[in-house]
């Protein structure tokens, strides 16, 4: 029983980072790097040279990855970059890596607590398989960090790191 409740709260966690974003409304903002809300994946290609179009282009609701990194380097780790694209507008970055830890959590929200002060909001507890889960809400975008672990080894888990337009806040929760 635990388990299927672990399986309900991961899987509406993954919805939650999926809400459908509006980038129209932020239309030249920076949503990552030197990326911008509403690029073409063109414009994002010539930017992010490493990027190609993925064999199998990955869904979320009207959204389309259209172009992807495998391994991008950040703070030490490799992470699988997916862009989302919306009728051909970049609308959300999506960075997930495998087989993390708690450390390695603990280690990239450090350094996204430097770089956008306190979370705004985070979920956690002390059991081993309890999700894990910071958000910022920075201007011009919404950060999202998340830990799922794995219900076979619970030392191990993913990382999903999400950049997405700011949504209203009965929309934002996980």
């Amino acid at each position: 029983m635990k388990k299927l409740g672990l399986i309900a709260a991961l899987g509406a966690a993954v919805m939650a980072l999926a809400q459908p974003a509006n980038a129209q409304d932020h239309m030249g903002k920076t949503i990552w790097t030197n990326l911008n809300f509403g690029m073409s994946p063109a414009e994002v290609l010539a930017l992010q040279p490493t990027a190609t179009k993925p064999k199998k282009p990955p869904v979320l609701g009207d959204e389309v990855c259209s172009l992807e990194i495998e391994d991008y380097r950040v703070i030490s780790f490799g992470f699988h970059v997916c862009f989302y694209f919306a009728n051909n507008k970049l609308n959300r970055v999506w960075l997930e890596r495998k087989t993390s830890t708690n450390d390695d959590f603990v280690s990239i929200r450090n350094q996204l607590r430097t770089k956008y002060g306190p979370e705004t909001e985070s979920k956690g507890g002390s059991s081993p398989l309890d999700l894990q889960m910071a958000r910022w809400h920075p201007e011009t975008n919404t950060v999202s960090l998340l830990l799922t672990k794995s219900m076979w080894d619970p030392r191990f888990g993913t990382i999903i790191w999400v950049y997405r337009e700011p949504s209203a806040p009965e929309n934002d929760k996980l």
